[in-house]
This record gives C-alpha cells, structure tokens and sequence, in this order.
C-alpha cells in the first residue's frame, strides 16, 4: 500500500492504530490544528484525499467539507457520531467495526452482573473500612434462577446470552421486532422490565433510541431490579435514573455511559448503589488492536476496489 494515500485523521482514536497507519499511508491529523489550520487543512486536500478516519461516537465536522471525500473507515459500532445526513447527499461511504468487539463487552457485562448481584463493590468497601469487626456482610443474591432481560438483541446481546445461560440464568430481549431466536421475547420494554431481575441496555445511539429507558421502565423494573448499560447514555433518561436510584425504585445500576461523556453528574457520582465505569466495554488490548485492524482493512479494500469488510448503511 502506498504510503503517498492521503487519510484525514478526524480525532486520536486509538494511538497504536495510528501508529500503525503511519506506516502505510500519510496521515493529516485534524485533532492537532486549530479551527483555522483545519480548514486550511482540509482545503488543501481537496481532490487529493478521499479517506478519513475517526472515532465512531464523534466526527470532527470539518471533515465533510473535504470534496473528494469518499469513506470514513470508523473505529467503533455504534456510529452515531456520524452525520449520516452529509454522507448521504455527498455520496460518502462510512464502515465500522463491528463483531469483533463482542467478546469484551459480553465479558465485561458477565463481570456486572456478578459484582452487582454479589454485592462485590460494596463487600469491598464493607471489608476496607473495618465494618467486617462489627458483624458479617449482607447476604447477596445467585443468578441462578434470575432472569436477564436484553434490550437490543444483537451480536452482542447474543454473546451475553451465549455466555450466563450456563449460570442458570433464563433470557428475554425487546427489539424492534421479533428476531428468529430462541429466548422470550418481550413486545415492549416495560413488559421487558417487568419481568426481568437484570434489565441489560445494549441500544445503539441516535434520535430512535432516545431517552427510551425511563421512569416507567425503572418502575416496572422495582425495588430489587438491577439495570445495567452498556449501549450508549442517550438511550437513558438520565435524571429519572437517578430519582429511582435514590428512591430504592430498582436496587443497583451499573453504568458504562453516560449522556454527556465524559462528564459524569454529581448525583450519579454521590450514589453508593451505583457502579460507574468510563466506557470501558471494548478497552482490552486485544480487541482495540482487532478494531485498530478492521478501520485498516476497510480502507485497503476500498483502494482496491473491493467490497468493505464492514459497510453501514444507514
């Protein structure tokens, strides 16, 4: 691959991805300049570049202002970060990097939904702080028995799915529509709510996910309901979360997102039934490197005239 293919750098993504890039094409990194040297930047491409990359959740808006611009290879599912809207009109084709991130967020929503049930965070702190000398921990609950409830049943939510049944754990999902699966399905997400011990968000972002998880879900979720996110943080009204979760309406969330990352509120950060993480659902070495690795691939098939690994279509 030559290494004169020019690539507009949108934001520092992934550095050892980066890295890599470097070796491979000449990279003109936006996230550097200032707003005046980054239209300069983008104008002087023009005609000579037609290749970006970016972070999925977020897309510098100088980007598309690039004319010859023709794909922006992301790195990430979720695209919501793309304007979609520009894309289209100018005839941009956009790629991601899905499935081979699945194996880590199942991971990590395993690693969840044991902390929370068992109390893990909590028991920590109890044993920190001495209160052990005072008299035994709480008693935690099994998953054993418990149902986990998935909204938004897809490669992912299917790799969780894959993973707990072993634990005795029975599996419901909401979708827009029925999938051809062979867990319960729910028509609705209160319905969803209402009969799962463990209520799992995978929603990717964007306007039809909106602030869909609210009050009425917490409610139908109660006093001893658990409800973990891992999709992305506008899928949830935030403030009613926080009323439920101060009220005791549900006993514990565990947060990977958050509506403004990476801002945290004060109220979610001042909760103990709480379990706040910083977007960590794909942070492992190997995943971020596999991801590193199809942002890559999606480009050397576009130079070469082949199909992308993986396109969105929006």
């Amino acid at each position: 691959m030559s290494s004169d293919t020019n690539v507009i750098v949108g934001n520092n993504f992934h550095p050892q991805t980066l890295s890599k890039m470097e070796k491979k094409f000449r990279l003109h990194h936006l996230w550097k300049l200032d707003e005046a040297s980054r239209k300069e930047c983008v104008d002087s491409l023009s005609g000579r570049c037609h290749l970006a990359v970016t972070a999925s959740w977020s897309c510098d808006e100088e980007i598309y202002n690039l004319k010859s611009l023709r794909l922006i290879s992301a790195f990430g599912v979720g695209v919501d970060g793309i304007n979609f809207d520009r894309t289209q009109a100018q005839g941009v084709r956009v790629s991601n990097t899905p499935d081979v991130l699945n194996d880590a967020v199942a991971e990590l929503a395993i690693g969840l939904m044991v902390a929370s049930t068992r109390e893990i965070i909590a028991a920590d702190q109890f044993a920190r702080t001495n209160k052990w000398l005072q008299g035994p921990f709480r008693l935690g609950s099994s998953l054993k028995g418990k149902t986990l409830g998935i909204l938004g049943l897809g490669s992912i939510g299917q790799s969780v799915a894959k993973r707990i049944t072993p634990f005795g754990v029975s599996i419901a999902y909401h979708n827009r529509s029925q999938s051809n699966s062979q867990y319960q399905y729910c028509p609705t997400i209160i319905e969803l709510a209402e009969i799962s011990d463990v209520l799992l968000c995978l929603l990717p972002g964007g306007a039809n996910t909106n602030q869909l998880v609210n009050g009425a879900v917490f409610d139908a979720l109660g006093p001893n309901g658990i409800f973990i996110n891992l999709g992305r943080g506008n899928s949830v009204e935030e403030n009613d979360l926080i009323n439920a979760v101060t009220k005791k309406k549900i006993k514990l969330a565990c947060l990977d997102v958050y509506e403004n990352e990476p801002h945290i509120s004060g109220a979610l950060r001042s909760l103990e039934n709480v379990i706040l993480l910083p977007h960590i659902g794909s942070a492992t070495v190997e995943t971020r490197t596999k991801m590193g690795d199809l942002v890559i691939r999606n480009i050397e098939a576009f130079l070469e005239n082949e199909q992308l690994v993986s396109e969105v279509f929006a």
